[in-house]
């Protein structure tokens, strides 16, 4: 078709169509990955770094090549540590507000 003179207009007409988006296909392949690393009940702050870790994989060209440096590596490490923290002061902020309170006097009665 490209060769034919006659056939010129309509061969530019289907390189153009041809070019044209074919729908939502990075938006559908977004969704099919958080299906793919979500699992039920799971948080929303999980589900957030789970998708920027694997984006980072993919912009990287895969887990073979991630730098591992020393503020990573330190980072790692420090993680559980990290956790423990947050979680303490989950249960600090449940107590202050009075919900440890309630449980509490219900055991007592």
């Amino acid at each position: 078709m490209a060769s034919a003179t006659e056939l010129t207009n309509l061969w530019d007409l289907t390189k153009k169509l041809l070019f044209l988006s074919h729908g939502q296909a990075s938006v559908e392949h977004g969704f099919s990955i958080n299906k793919e690393i979500s699992v039920e009940n799971m948080a929303e702050q999980t589900l957030i770094a789970q998708r920027v870790i694997k984006d980072h994989l993919v912009n990287v060209g895969g887990i073979t090549k991630v730098l591992l440096s020393k503020g990573l590596l330190a980072s790692a490490s420090s993680a559980r540590q990290r956790y423990q923290t947050y979680l303490d002061e989950e249960k600090e902020g449940r107590w202050s507000k009075g919900e440890g309170r309630k449980g509490q006097q219900s055991l007592m009665n």
